[in-house]
């Protein structure tokens, strides 16, 4: 691109304002990730040190997320890194809780945008997401249903 193009560009944006695409998500490359790769990325955001610091017994949970066909994994958080492992993890222990959900709302928890805990708080009162025992009511969390004190990601997963 030449400098002309930089000064054009420029004028045309201080006159007609930037022009930002019509779709800025990810979209289909949403729809197309694994739960390994959902995983991995959720994984990204754990603040390792606080994590480990937090919670000392490992937090054990089992996913059965349905859609085209239902899939199974356990996810485990010891020593401040989160562990993803298809169906059942052996060596894991007992989880501490099953969470049930559809492919739609787990991709909903990922990338929306009010971030993973405040969108997994709300899908767990409105039905979205079920955990054994009784919803919470507003304004409190489901998080510690899930032994998950120290794994709160926070904003939007990017």
């Amino acid at each position: 691109m030449s400098g002309r193009n930089f000064f054009l560009t420029g004028a045309d944006e201080l006159a007609n304002g930037i022009e930002r695409p019509a779709n800025q998500e990810a979209g289909d490359l949403v729809l197309s990730m694994s739960l390994e790769q959902h995983f991995s990325t959720l994984a990204r955001t754990v603040d390792g040190p606080t994590a480990a610091r937090e919670q000392r017994d490992p937090i054990v949970l089992q996913w059965l997320v349905s859609g085209a066909e239902e899939e199974t994994c356990t996810t485990t958080l010891r020593n401040g890194v989160l562990v993803y492992v298809p169906g059942k993890d052996r060596f894991a222990g007992t989880p501490q809780t099953v969470i049930k959900l559809s492919r739609e709302a787990l991709n909903g928890l990922m990338y929306g945008p009010t971030g993973f805990t405040n969108a997994f708080d709300a899908a767990v009162r409105d039905g979205v997401v079920q955990i054994p025992g009784p919803r919470p009511q507003r304004g409190e969390s489901a998080q510690g249903r899930c032994g998950s004190c120290a794994f709160e990601p926070t904003g939007p997963i990017t």
